[in-house]
């Protein structure tokens, strides 16, 4: 029989096909199921995670912040002098305790909003320009009220007293502030014991030209240094 070379016998040609196709759709299949392996995989690991940062059984649910129970010592402005303008035309206010006041243990609590009460003492006002107004008188207990504080006063309105945190904290805001308004530093929160007379407490006279402070009814977070009356 003559061999024709070049050639390939139709039967072995469909065979060789049938095994290429069958082939093809072996891998195809392996893919897809490797395919489909993976993305049951990265959903049951999405799953874990997802639970993992959310268990039902865990919830915290909403966040409480359950108000201060602290209560923090406060002041009024009990009386303010204009002087004319051939006394320098100056305004001094005196900042003290009323019937409400409590330094030892607060008297107002601290979720409310109040008028923060800011000092700065320098050498310019240590000599007291209203001595005749500025007579000291003596508690029962031995302190002197109402005396000159050697300083200017000025008020911050509606500072909530839990943000004093602590005596930095309210120094801060009273200096930022003063900056701010007289472009001057060293204001800081004011004290119960900022008079100038020996034993000074329950009141203090100073130099202001805050409009607020003579409004009436304000009452106003001052700090105290012996006592646990703060607003921290």
């Amino acid at each position: 029989m003559a061999v024709t070379h070049g050639t390939t016998d139709p039967s072995t040609k469909n065979s060789i096909r049938g095994n290429d196709t069958g082939m093809q759709l072996i891998q195809q299949f392996g893919k897809l199921l490797t395919f489909v392996v993976l993305i049951g995989s990265s959903m049951v690991s999405a799953s874990s995670v997802s639970a993992k940062q959310l268990p039902i059984d865990q919830d915290p649910g909403p966040i409480w912040n359950p108000l201060s129970t602290k209560k923090a010592m406060t002041w009024i402005i009990n009386t303010v002098i204009y002087t004319n303008v051939y006394n320098s035309g100056k305004t001094y206010a005196q900042v003290r305790y009323d019937s409400q006041t409590d330094p030892y243990s607060g008297d107002t609590s601290v979720n409310q909003s109040l008028s923060l009460l800011c000092i700065r003492k320098s050498l310019e006002l240590a000599v007291d320009p209203i001595p005749n107004q500025t007579q000291s008188a003596i508690t029962p207990g031995g302190a002197s009220k109402n005396s000159w504080s050697g300083g200017e006063i000025f008020a911050i309105p509606n500072v909530l007293g839990s943000s004093l945190v602590s005596p930095e904290v309210a120094d801060g805001k009273c200096d930022q502030a003063g900056q701010e308004r007289y472009h001057l530093s060293g204001f800081r929160m004011a004290e119960f014991h900022d008079g100038s007379a020996p034993n000074a407490g329950w009141g203090f006279w100073a130099q202001s030209d805050d409009p607020n402070l003579s409004s009436p009814g304000i009452r106003y977070w001052v700090k105290i240094n012996d006592q646990n009356a703060n607003p921290w």
